[in-house]
């Protein structure tokens, strides 16, 4: 966060402001780059970043790969077996290629809008030994999700 400078020149105040906005920017398509990379190395269909919102423990904010939209969620992550939510809770790696015969699997939240999932891959996003959010793989175009794609 960028702090007022006590003194300085009018330019050198605006290139401040100029940069926080930039940054501000750059988070977002740094986000959606990444997802979309991420999707096309391990050749899954659809991608999604979930992301827990600070100060704000029963909310995540979904980014797709394949919608173009994010979207805010109101989610318990305390109760409930989805698959996203154990992976929030726990920071285990999940990895189901066949979500049919999975019963953690929860087409309600675990899926994409538009797509029907028939694998998933979900990985924590850890930052300073804290769970802020996962990644979620779908439907990989080639064969199973496996150990080398969790790394």
């Amino acid at each position: 966060m960028a702090r007022k400078a006590s003194q300085g020149s009018d330019s050198s105040n605006r290139s401040v402001h100029q940069v926080g906005k930039a940054r501000g920017f750059d988070l977002e398509e740094t986000q959606t780059q990444m997802i979309e990379s991420i999707c096309l190395a391990l050749e899954a269909e659809a991608g999604a970043l979930v992301l827990r919102v600070e100060n704000h423990p029963d909310l995540i904010i979904r980014k797709t790969s394949i919608l173009g939209c994010d979207w805010i969620q109101p989610v318990d992550l305390k109760t409930g077996d989805s698959l996203v939510k154990k992976c929030l809770r726990s920071s285990q790696v999940f990895r189901v290629n066949d979500v049919s015969t999975d019963r953690r699997f929860n087409a309600n939240f675990d899926a994409l809008p538009g797509i029907e999932v028939r694998s998933i891959l979900c990985v924590p996003v850890v930052e300073d030994g804290q769970i802020i959010g996962a990644i979620e793989l779908f439907n990989k175009r080639s064969g199973s999700f496996d150990t080398r794609d969790q790394e």
